[in-house]
C-alpha cells in the first residue's frame, strides 16, 4: 500500500475538513486539490476535493506524482496560515519509500505555524534498521 504511515493524519485531517465551514475549506484548497481525492481517497469525504478536477489521463506519472506532494505541502501551509498545526504522524517504521519521499518534500520548505510529531517503534536493531524505505536527509536527530 503507497504511503504507508500518513494514513492516520489523512484520516483527521479529512475528518477535521468535511466537518469544517465549506467556505474556509475553499480558502485553504490548493490547485491541484483533485489529486489529494486521486490519491488518498479518505480525502474525497471533503466536499471540495471530491469537486475539484483530476488530472487527464496519461499525464506523466511523475509530473503527477510531484503534483500531488506539492498539493499536499500547499494544504498543510495554507492550513498552517489559518492557525497552528500539529501534524502527527504514528508509526513511521511502517513508512516506505513513497511516504519518505512524500515527507521529504513537505518538509523541504517550512510551514508556518506547522508542529510534526511522529513516533517510530525501535527495535534492537536501532532506529536506523527499522524504516524499510530508510530515513531522509532531513533528519535532524533521534
Amino acid at each position: 500500500m503507497p504511503f504507508r504511515g500518513i494514513d492516520g493524519a489523512l484520516d483527521s485531517l479529512a475528518r477535521v475538513l468535511s466537518q469544517a465551514d465549506p467556505e474556509w475549506v475553499n480558502g485553504c484548497m490548493p490547485e491541484d486539490a483533485g489529486l489529494l481525492g486521486q490519491f488518498f481517497p479518505v480525502l474525497s469525504q471533503v466536499r471540495a476535493v471530491a469537486m475539484a478536477q483530476r488530472p487527464e489521463p496519461g499525464a506523466d506519472p511523475v509530473q503527477v506524482r510531484l503534483r500531488l506532494f506539492e498539493a499536499l505541502r500547499r494544504l498543510l501551509a495554507n492550513l498552517a496560515l489559518k492557525g497552528p498545526l500539529v501534524l502527527v504522524l504514528e508509526d513511521l517504521q511502517w513508512a516506505g519509500g513513497d511516504t519518505w519521499a512524500l515527507l521529504s518534500h513537505l518538509f523541504r520548505a517550512a510551514v508556518a505555524e506547522m508542529l510534526v510529531v511522529f513516533t517510530v517503534r525501535v527495535d534492537e536493531s536501532g532506529v536506523d534498521g527499522c524504516c524499510s524505505g530508510g530515513w531522509p536527509s532531513w533528519r535532524r536527530s533521534r
